[in-house]
């Protein structure tokens, strides 16, 4: 889900990051693949969608482990690779089911964050193993990461070609072929080619009726090929067998939300929120969306609900501290995000609001250290261009105009720029004396939907704008009078 922390942004905006990216994260990070379970555990809590301020997914670092010092894990987590390498070859020739060691090695980096040594590792890996299908589906799994979909199908399907080799048993070629076509059908969703992920994913659940992931990613390709009535009666299934997903109800409003069906989707979240009374997540998704379409208003009582079933829930104080920015109430903001951050040090989004809350209080003293976070996580973020959003804001309220103009310079040159990006840039190019361009930014960004703290001060500025447009041009009419008079 991130969607933009600037803004108070919440994942039913976004179809793909809500419904794919931890599909995706599941087979490319994890690396999915057979060896490495790519069909999550039937009885797994999937990803939490309602941490609307999340920064995007990133390859998850692995977790500390109790793993004796001479295990390969163990090794790996001390740094000696090498040893760590040697360790895996060994397990893999002694159980011919788990992955050649140059695989284990590269998706361990992989999930570390070292992209250029799981890169290298997968390389080599190549070399030594050409006719492994486990080669060609982490690839595979490393293109879908980098969003290469041609270069991800081909993988896929050559990952499924070798996995007819008869050197391999029949539940290692079953465990491959299903791990290529989970590729593939995810190579069709981020395509947006529902139909044909549909009828592949269906096909794999065929094989693995309890995987109850897998049956919620089977829902999705139904509700987008037009059967939400079909999909509705998958998510019933998916819930019954595991009640600690997302309820039906709340995973149809998500859903309708993304096609920005407003009755739709303000039907369900009313059915999910009745039905589910004592339980937090459907309110907090509620008052998320409530915040993206600009009903701040109306998201208060909801979250206060929210907050009584669930007080301590980060989710929960988050959109507090975005709501707290949508009223302007900016010492409530800074008071939650600073105890989020000072619990994590590395929550970015409460980091990013922090800074935020900070750059728009009265306080100079306050302004100031929004400088110092937000530099610090630009450095922490060197490719998110929202980073730089936040950081060229913190310049600008701290009257570093020139810094500003830079930062947001490199917020833009990263794409998907947020409506509050555009809105800080329509502000300096308006206090340069500029008309015609922030007044198009502007007019681009009221008109959009989604999250956008500063619609109000948008809408303030379009209007000042739209009157000094609208006023007369000094007149360059010469005077009827000459302005000398000819000599006599």
């Amino acid at each position: 889900m991130s969607t933009s922390p600037e803004s108070g942004s919440t994942p039913p905006t976004n179809t793909r990051r809500r419904f794919l990216l931890p599909m995706v994260v599941l087979i490319a990070v994890a690396a999915g693949i057979g060896f490495f379970a790519v069909v999550a555990d039937p009885g797994a809590k999937p990803s939490a969608p309602l941490n609307p301020l999340a920064p995007p997914p990133v390859l998850p670092a692995p977790k500390p482990t109790e793993a004796a010092a001479n295990t390969p894990e163990g090794l790996f987590q001390a740094g000696k690779y090498e040893q760590a390498l040697q360790a895996w070859n060994a397990a893999a020739q002694a159980d011919s089911t788990l992955p050649p060691g140059r695989v284990a090695l590269a998706e361990r980096f992989a999930r570390s964050g070292q992209a250029a040594p799981a890169r290298f590792h997968l390389e080599v890996a190549a070399t030594e193993f050409p006719d492994h299908p486990a080669v060609f589906l982490l690839n595979g799994g490393f293109a879908l990461a980098e969003q290469r979909m041609t270069d991800a199908m081909l993988s896929f399907q050559h990952a499924q070609d070798l996995a007819g080799n008869p050197k391999w048993t029949e539940s290692q070629m079953k465990q491959f072929v299903r791990d290529a076509q989970l590729g593939i059908a995810s190579v069709y969703e981020l395509r947006a080619n529902w139909p044909a992920a549909r009828d592949l994913l269906a096909t794999v659940l065929e094989s693995a009726p309890t995987q109850t992931a897998l049956r919620e990613r089977y829902a999705v390709a139904l509700f987008r090929s037009n059967n939400p009535d079909a999909a509705l009666k998958e998510f019933q299934t998916a819930f019954a067998a595991n009640n600690q997903i997302d309820p039906p109800e709340l995973q149809m409003a998500l859903l309708w939300s993304t096609l920005a069906n407003d009755a739709k989707t303000e039907e369900w979240f009313q059915k999910a929120v009745a039905a589910y009374p004592k339980n937090g997540k459907p309110f907090r998704a509620y008052a998320s969306w409530l915040l993206n379409v600009n009903r701040s208003h109306e998201a208060a009582p909801i979250l206060a609900t929210a907050e009584k079933l669930d007080p301590k829930n980060r989710e929960t104080r988050t959109l507090q501290g975005v709501l707290a920015r949508y009223q302007k109430d900016y010492p409530t903001a800074e008071a939650i995000f600073e105890t989020l951050f000072a619990e994590d040090l590395n929550d970015t989004s409460a980091a990013w609001n922090l800074a935020l809350s900070l750059a728009d209080s009265a306080d100079a003293s306050k302004r100031a250290r929004s400088v110092a976070i937000a530099e610090s996580e630009a450095r922490k973020h060197q490719q998110s261009g929202e980073a730089y959003a936040v950081l060229g804001w913190c310049y600008y309220r701290n009257g570093r105009r020139p810094e500003a103009e830079q930062a947001l310079a490199l917020a833009t040159s990263a794409g998907d720029v947020r409506l509050d990006t555009m809105y800080y840039l329509a502000r300096i190019q308006a206090d340069q004396g500029t008309v015609e361009e922030p007044l198009q930014k502007l007019t681009v960004a009221l008109q959009s939907r989604g999250p956008f703290i500063y619609r109000a001060e948008a809408e303030a500025l379009k209007a000042e704008l739209t009157a000094k447009k609208a006023q007369p041009a000094p007149s360059t009419t010469p005077s009827d009078k000459p302005a000398h008079e000819p000599k006599p």
